[in-house]
């Protein structure tokens, strides 16, 4: 029971409409009830044990376990077991190796399941402030509540199964080093906002668990580090991956609707999930695909599904905001009191929607080439349609590379050592912070997450806004000089 304060004083009136819930809150005898009120409280409880073997400085072993309860999920749910296994075999350390080309030569490889229970679930299903007319004609509207969200009561651990194996290497007195690895990982009891089909009146997401995720992939690693002389050390790096993330099934027997994702604020989405997308990366754009220009200057659509009239069997799955490849790229130097350091980032083979762009069709600031290169009876041959009347379609005219590389950080610093007794140095330095970007995308930047501070559960999510610009800022350059002093 939980009582409240300044109700009506006619019991007749009484309703949930406006309701503090904390906040108009002075007693009750339900403390579970109070947790979830004040919000997000979540406790988990892990047992943990390790064994690992070593045998002739060479033949490597290792095993671990957990054992996770979470209180996120109902009772019969709440424990997960997650073990996982390695090996590894040092072949630079055998008897035939000495002497050989490599300073180390390891070969590895493993085996384990990881448990997810990060999953928006104190949520309150009831919606207050709903209105109800009853009788006839000028009847009054009286507030009330009603169950809004749902609640999988099977809902448990997202686990992710993986089966990794890696060389690792070193070479020329270990001043090239570097390793590779291949894994094959499954995430399976996928968790996804869903919505209960539409006779249900249930209209707010929940959480259930959905299908399963494929990802493979390969990294690969070098680093060469070396000594000119006695005062110039330098060392350049690199890191490369390739992923394939793949929707490998999903559980068609929920009383579930389909995802209609990745709104763009006008009524129109670009993402969806049913059965169709199994095969396709999470959260590919589903869109249509562009034909030219009419007579009009409007874009053309292809009939996909050849029954001569455009409708939602012309829509087509078209690559994931997701990047299939990543590169890392790390440089530095020192030669005597000076230093350099630099860093770069960059992601590739992966689209964005640039919604700002499909979303320009009134009096709103458009780039200059959107503004002076559309189509017009003598510019047939524009990169830009006529001017919309309407709001545009979910097209993959909007689609865009995102493709980009990033200098994320350029220092230089200069070190003044012993300069007194009580200060050992004094260091000044001037850093250059994301000072250069390439990439192919039109728009301003095309590392969008899908943040949005009225829902914060919608970043990252692949059904979402994540790989939409709409009102994305562009990325911040930042120049700076300091000094650390050192006592």
């Amino acid at each position: 029971m939980i009582n409240r304060k300044n109700v009506p004083v006619s019991q007749d009136y009484w309703n949930l409409d406006g309701v503090d819930y904390y906040g108009n809150l002075f007693s009750d005898n339900t403390t579970k009830a109070i947790e979830s009120i004040k919000g997000n409280r979540n406790t988990t409880v892990s047992y943990f044990g390790r064994l690992q073997y070593k045998f002739m400085n060479r033949y490597l072993l290792s095993g671990t376990i957990r054992r996770d309860g979470s209180s996120q999920f109902a009772e019969g749910h709440r424990w997960g077991t997650f073990p996982s296994f390695g090996a590894g075999w040092i072949i630079s350390e055998e008897s035939f190796m000495q002497d050989g080309f490599f300073n180390l030569l390891k070969l590895r490889g493993g085996w384990g399941k990881l448990g997810n229970q990060k999953v928006p679930l104190n949520y309150l299903p009831l919606s207050s402030g709903a209105t109800y007319n009853y009788g006839f004609g000028t009847s009054p509207v009286s507030n009330g509540v009603t169950i809004n969200q749902g609640y999988d009561p099977n809902l448990g651990w997202e686990v992710t199964e993986e089966t990794s194996l890696g060389l690792d290497f070193g070479i020329l007195d270990k001043r090239l080093t570097g390793s590779f690895d291949v894994y094959n990982r499954k995430t399976n009891n996928l968790i996804l906002g869903v919505i209960p089909y539409l006779a249900t009146g249930i209209s707010d997401v929940n959480y259930s668990h959905m299908g399963s995720v494929v990802n493979k992939g390969a990294e690969v690693s070098l680093n060469w580090s070396d000594k000119v002389g006695e005062d110039f050390t330098y060392s350049i790096g690199a890191n490369y991956s390739y992923n394939k993330n793949k929707l490998a099934r999903i559980d068609l027997s929920k009383p579930v609707s389909q995802i209609v994702g990745g709104n763009l604020g006008n009524g129109v989405d670009t993402k969806i999930f049913n059965a169709s997308a199994v095969g396709y990366a999470l959260g590919s754009f589903y869109l249509y695909e562009t034909d030219g220009y009419n007579e009009k200057g409007d874009l053309k659509f292809k009939d996909l599904n050849g029954n001569g009239i455009m409708d939602g069997g012309d829509r087509r799955f078209f690559d994931s905001y997701i990047p299939k490849s990543t590169l890392g790229v790390n440089i530095s130097m020192s030669y005597k009191n000076w230093d350099f350091a630099l860093n770069g980032y960059g992601a590739f083979g992966f689209k964005v929607y640039n919604g700002k762009k499909a979303q320009r069709n009134g009096g709103e600031n458009v780039e200059a080439s959107v503004a002076n290169n559309f189509w017009t009876p003598s510019n047939t041959n524009a990169e830009n349609p006529v001017n919309p009347s309407s709001i545009p379609v979910a097209s993959n005219f909007y689609l865009e590379s995102g493709d980009y590389f990033r200098i994320n950080n350029i220092s230089v610093g200069y070190t003044f050592k012993n300069v007194t007794d009580y200060m050992k140095s004094i260091k000044l330095y001037v850093s250059a912070i994301n000072p250069i970007v390439f990439q192919k995308y039109s728009g301003y930047s095309s590392e969008l997450s899908g943040y949005n501070p009225a829902d914060p559960t919608a970043e990252g999510d692949p059904y979402k806004r994540a790989g939409i610009e709409l009102d994305a800022y562009p990325t911040l350059r930042s120049f700076i000089f300091g000094v650390n002093l050192n006592f």
